[in-house]
């Protein structure tokens, strides 16, 4: 969530593009939902044919349905969504969102399914970004200089 911040101040838009763009985040994290491990195949496959539906099969991306989506299943159920996905449509979740949204709003539903795949891999990184901004931060702050950091 920390990235999405930093985003944010990247871009640097209005606040209603902000309310608009990063809603799937705001929807997630004031959505109280299941958080067990548990997760049901059925509704895996049900989700998955109406993300496909949003996305794929019409011009344009129905957002409702994605925010409907990743805000309301649990991470293990977005994981079993995820993977009936790919195996339904030959191609991963991420590949259609990437493929199908933009901006802000892309990167809200991508920072959604990267935490409901490997929250351990995404919060590492996430915890990586933080101490290189640090890092830099320190460094310009001793040399008085700019540094750039690549983060790949």
């Amino acid at each position: 969530m920390l990235e999405l911040s930093l985003k944010l101040c990247y871009y640097n838009v209005d606040e209603e593009g902000i309310e608009r763009r990063s809603r799937p985040l705001v929807a997630y994290v004031s959505t109280p939902r299941y958080e067990g491990l548990e997760f049901d195949r059925e509704i895996a496959v049900k989700d998955s044919k109406a993300l496909f539906k949003a996305v794929e099969k019409k011009l344009g991306t129905d957002e409702k349905t994605f925010i409907h989506i990743f805000s309301e299943r649990s991470r293990a159920q977005l994981a079993a969504i995820i993977s009936a996905y790919h195996d339904m449509y030959g191609h991963s979740l991420k590949k259609a969102v990437k493929g199908e949204t933009s901006g802000l709003f892309e990167y809200a539903l991508l920072t959604i399914l990267s935490c409901s795949e490997n929250p351990v891999r995404y919060f590492g990184k996430v915890l990586s970004l933080i101490i290189l901004w640090k890092i830099k931060e320190a460094i310009v702050e001793l040399s008085g200089t700019h540094v750039s950091i690549y983060v790949g």
